[in-house]
């Protein structure tokens, strides 16, 4: 299988041509100590879902970016090096295979939707289902926090994202 990242990186965009660029640059080493941290933060969940049955948290700290953004370049004026560091919060959980949702739950000052993200313990998968629903349901009964119906008139007016200047076709 080609390596796109190399041969043919505007098929698959800056961010993964730099994850394959990162990982290619990790010694052995590196990977034995990434291994070892890897065990102790699973050991560090483990420990947390002794005594609490779920984590519920934001998705994500910030606004969602505009489409053409491939990741923020500060939080709060702390530089990001990568997109992975705005999407800590997604993806933490998943690193020591604990499930996790994340349910719509209200706007933001800047009145950009927000998500609240469900985690439980290791297989736990249906806990994890049934909380998002029971939150749901709470949410769905709050005006202040219930989600919107998107504007279909103005999504139906819009060119189709396909047609809009920057975006990758991959024919």
């Amino acid at each position: 299988m080609p390596n796109w990242s190399t041969t043919k990186p505007h098929l698959v965009g800056p961010n993964v041509t730099e994850n394959v660029r990162e990982g290619r640059s990790y010694s052995a080493e590196d990977v034995a100590k990434a291994m070892f941290a890897q065990g102790r933060y699973y050991r560090d969940w483990q420990a947390f879902f002794e005594t609490h049955d779920y984590l519920i948290s934001p998705a994500v700290t910030i606004s969602p970016r505009p489409w053409r953004e491939l990741y923020p370049a500060e939080i709060d004026g702390v530089p990001t090096k990568s997109y992975y560091h705005w999407l800590a919060m997604a993806y933490a959980s998943t690193i020591p295979g604990h499930p996790s949702i994340t349910i719509a739950c209200g706007f933001d000052a800047n009145n950009m939707p927000f998500g609240l993200q469900i985690v439980g313990k290791r297989h736990d998968d249906l806990g994890v289902l049934a909380v998002a629903a029971e939150l749901e349901a709470v949410i769905a009964g709050l005006s202040d926090l219930a989600p919107r119906s998107p504007d279909f008139s103005m999504l139906e007016a819009a060119a189709p994202l396909c047609e809009t200047d920057g975006f990758l076709d991959f024919n």
